[in-house]
């Protein structure tokens, strides 16, 4: 059996250098072995002693933690060990089950450690695995029962991405970082268009690239959901939002770049060089992600002298 064990007594090695604690969580998770008793219990005694760690170090642990094959076995480590509230307070305020209809429904810590495990089988990417860890994290603050005793979470989507944002920035993550699983965490939970032009505009919005992002992790919260015909849906609604979007960033025009003019184009017509041209280049990309106008070069330009 693999077992961590410190060489020397525990409690000075932890007591000397806190972020060790961190370290042995970290190597477990990575590595999948399994930390012995009397280590473990001397890193729950000298847990305290991890608040004179740097948040950058901190933070450089958790981001290796997140990039393990399984990296659940961390975060529970850490919240067995007491770390995970002394560090990530937020995430311990998930824990409790759900009741709804008057049952038992989930626990939402347990549930975002088993979306995080979805979506670490499927890509290495560190700010959709922050994504992940951070996509219900305001449900707490959101909380509300219904007449009929159900759960509702109005508004966690964007409470939430200002919540990881504030977090994100605690531990000093870097901007595309923080600016990516923001971005992923306002929108998770909204619905996708189903029409070219709503599927154009989300393009041009946000990119392919955000997009299948965003299609993966709705796909990791999904699984971790029970299989009823609802969820069966909402899953296939996104399947054919990803089919789509996937042909028509290779063949509609959803940015200025595909127009087939350009603004020397409209001012060889006599549109003056300002505002102006960049106002009229949008309108006829607007009026091309419709449908209400094709992408040439002769009706483009008959339609800007309007």
């Amino acid at each position: 059996e693999k077992t961590i064990r410190t060489p020397l007594d525990p409690d000075i090695t932890f007591s000397d250098d806190p972020l060790r604690m961190m370290r042995c969580i970290r190597f477990a998770t990575q590595l999948g072995f399994y930390i012995d008793d009397e280590t473990f219990e001397s890193l729950c005694r000298n847990r305290e002693r991890i608040k004179i760690i740097s948040r950058e170090r901190i933070a450089d642990e958790l981001n290796k933690i997140l990039l393990s094959p399984v990296p659940s076995k961390g975060f529970i480590d850490l919240e067995r060990s007491g770390l995970l509230a002394l560090i990530f307070p937020e995430l311990m305020e998930l824990q409790g089950v759900e009741t709804r209809n008057g049952r038992a429904h989930k626990d939402n810590f347990y549930h975002t450690l088993e979306v995080l495990d979805n979506i670490s089988r499927h890509t290495d990417n560190l700010w959709l695995r922050w994504a992940a860890l951070l996509h219900d994290i305001a449900k707490p603050l959101c909380r509300s029962v219904g007449p009929d005793g159900a759960a509702h979470f109005k508004g966690h989507n964007q409470r939430g991405a200002q919540l990881a944002r504030v977090i994100l920035r605690r531990l000093k993550a870097p901007a595309y970082l923080v600016d990516g699983a923001v971005g992923l965490i306002a929108v998770h939970d909204a619905p996708l268009p189903a029409d070219d032009v709503g599927i154009l505009k989300q393009l041009n919005r946000s990119g392919a690239i955000f997009l299948r992002r965003l299609c993966a992790l709705k796909y990791a919260d999904l699984d971790a959901h029970a299989n009823t015909p609802e969820v069966a849906a909402r899953r296939a609604d996104v399947a054919a939002f990803e089919r789509r979007m996937n042909e028509l960033a290779k063949t509609g025009c959803y940015t200025m770049r595909q127009l087939a003019v350009n603004g020397a184009d409209l001012m060889d017509i006599g549109i003056p060089a300002g505002p102006g041209v960049g106002a009229t280049l949008q309108t006829l990309l607007n009026d091309v992600m419709e449908g209400t106008l094709p992408n040439e070069r002769e009706a483009l330009l008959a339609a800007a002298v309007k």
